[in-house]
């Protein structure tokens, strides 16, 4: 059986999907280092980030690297 959420999360889970995710969720309020904020996430953090968008308050929220983990090592 097909897994549309995990399809999504496959395509979307690089920096320039995520992006335009966030952007389309929080109305193009991205901040301007959220590229650098990215770019050292690999591809399972990435994905991690676009979970938490989907009910996050705000882009800081959803990009935000919970306490004690090792994620942006």
């Amino acid at each position: 059986m097909a897994d549309p959420e995990g399809a999504m999360a496959c395509c979307e889970a690089t920096e320039r999907g995520l992006s335009l995710r966030l952007g389309g969720r929080f109305q193009g309020a991205l901040p301007a280092d959220l590229g650098d904020r990215l770019a050292g996430l690999d591809r399972d953090e990435l994905k991690q980030v676009l979970r938490r968008s989907a009910t996050a308050a705000s882009v800081d929220e959803a990009i935000t690297i919970p306490v004690g983990t090792e994620i942006g090592r």
